[in-house]
């Protein structure tokens, strides 16, 4: 069966989506680590989706979910023309990250956009999990710097 790449519900995946998501956000999410409880609006996600402003691309090992790549999809507010895909979260499992697998789930996942006619992606990563070798590599331009601060 081997590592399969497609477009998923997450309403149909929830329970296989939320054993990720806590390690996911242990990992690299700063409100987390601020003792933020996580406490997604599950329910928000999949009216997003219903509407089509929300895609999900999930990756498979043997059928197995190992990771997934979600974008909040839109026309720019100054560029109405333009049909946007900002990424919301990316992750694959520690032990699934090499070779080619997390390559392969943005390429799987500008096809998906593509099809969807979208114009532009961005993404995003931490600086403390900088992947802009990896989005170098995909053709990604490197535009923007992004602050945080609790208040």
């Amino acid at each position: 069966m081997g590592i399969t790449y497609q477009e998923e519900r997450l309403k149909d995946i929830l329970p296989e989506f939320t054993t990720l998501l806590e390690p996911h956000m242990a990992e690299i999410n700063v409100l987390y680590r601020d003792g933020e409880e996580l406490n997604p609006d599950f329910n928000r996600y999949f009216r997003m989706q219903e509407a089509d402003v929300y895609v999900m691309m999930t990756c498979r090992k043997d059928g197995k979910l190992i990771g997934y790549i979600g974008f909040f999809v839109a026309p720019n507010l100054r560029f109405k023309n333009c049909l946007v895909a900002i990424e919301d979260l990316y992750y694959l499992r520690p032990e699934n990250r090499h070779g080619r697998t997390g390559y392969k789930l943005f390429t799987e996942s500008e096809k998906l956009l593509k099809k969807r006619n979208v114009n532009r992606v961005l993404l995003s990563c931490k600086t403390f999990q900088d992947h802009s070798r990896l989005f170098d590599h995909l053709g990604y331009e490197f535009y923007e710097k992004l602050f945080t601060k609790s208040l």
